[in-house]
């Protein structure tokens, strides 16, 4: 007679099976939003509710552990404006004196929406983990950021993004946390640029990756950015060269590259406009160009040394007429995800010796 093989039923599994397995979704989960531009629909699980919640609803055991576990609440998103400060503060409270990771989202133009949320958290600067804020102009503009003000020896990650009003420079520096173990910055080009340079040079020690942003809208819609010299000193001040620096949406005035202003580290991404290529030093090593629509005008750049450059996700227009004007003593070129047109480009940019109109792929 065969033998029934066991059957394991997920509300009979040992409380420390459990807690491991919901320790690790919820670090994924947060491992994700550190990959990904913070949104409102991030907040939720499929079934409507944040992570610990959900998993409370399987059943009575597991929302006994999920009550007894304080690391299982240390995710905490926020969106405004419909959330509620009683909510936020119960889910810091019971995270007890665990590390915390916090995402602010303001949705809308309302007025004081941020400010009793940064008043809620600036008792817990020490647990911050990760701090991201998205659309935060009113922070921003109120200097409700002065909110967030004193030591924070564990964040390491921190994002203050999309500022949404392009023209909003400031007198007074906008950061003031001190955070010594910041690995990844990052920041809109408005709060970098109105940043006390003694924070930078404070704070930049261990940073491996900064990212700034120049706005979320289409290349079209942006405009040709003149406080770029302004970012170059405020990037000079760092106690060492960035590993990786990476410029989202940057459009320059067409003349920058006579200003002399340079900026640089290890690896430089371009983010959907290589304007940026005129002004990274020659001490670059790598150039990542990701989501470019506009590699042909690689031909109208004078380019730094670099050995590496990588295309990812790009896209240009048919060869045409490209001068043949540039050169480069790289030695690695990397395209993956990009169109057939971008090979072509490189091939005759790199010098390939066919003429425009036969060269094929």
């Amino acid at each position: 007679m065969a033998q029934k093989t066991p059957q394991c039923f997920i509300h009979s599994l040992p409380t420390e099976t459990v807690y491991i397995i919901l320790k690790t979704l919820l670090d994924d989960i947060v491992e994700d939003d550190m990959m990904r531009t913070p949104d409102a629909k991030h907040r939720v699980l499929a079934g409507g509710l944040p992570f610990p919640h959900t998993m409370a609803l399987v059943c009575r055991h597991w929302r006994d552990i999920v009550s007894s576990a304080p690391e299982l609440w240390t995710r905490v998103f926020c969106v405004l404006p419909q959330e509620e400060l009683q909510w936020m503060s119960s889910q810091l409270q019971k995270s007890a004196s665990y590390p915390v990771h916090l995402t602010i989202i303001h949705q809308h133009d309302i007025v004081c929406g941020i400010y009793p949320i940064l008043s809620l958290i600036a008792p817990h600067l020490q647990r911050l983990k990760s701090l991201r804020i998205h659309e935060f102009h009113e922070a921003y503009v109120h200097n409700h950021l002065d909110m967030l003000t004193g030591h924070a020896p564990q964040l390491e990650f921190l994002r203050l993004t999309d500022v949404k009003r392009v023209n909003c420079f400031k007198t007074q520096p906008c950061l003031k946390l001190d955070c010594p173990a910041l690995r990844i910055l990052h920041i809109d080009k408005n709060a970098v640029c109105d940043t006390n340079h003694q924070w930078l040079k404070k704070n930049l020690t261990h940073v491996d990756h900064m990212s700034i942003s120049f706005g979320s809208g289409p290349p079209t819609a942006t405009y040709r950015w003149s406080g770029f010299p302004m970012l170059a000193r405020a990037l000079k001040v760092a106690p060492r060269r960035i590993p990786c620096l990476s410029l989202e949406n940057l459009l320059l005035p067409v003349n920058i590259s006579q200003a002399g202003v340079k900026i640089g580290a290890a690896k430089v991404i371009l983010r959907t406009r290589i304007d940026a290529l005129a002004v990274i030093d020659d001490d670059c090593q790598t150039v990542v160009l990701r989501q470019c629509n506009f590699v042909r005008h690689l031909s109208r750049i004078s380019l730094p040394s670099f050995n590496s450059l990588e295309l990812d996700g790009c896209a240009s227009k048919a060869l045409q007429d490209i001068p043949r004007i540039c050169t480069w003593d790289g030695n690695t070129v990397t395209v993956t995800n990009s169109r057939r047109s971008c090979m072509k480009i490189i091939l005759y940019f790199l010098g390939a010796p066919f003429k425009r109109q036969r060269c094929s792929l």
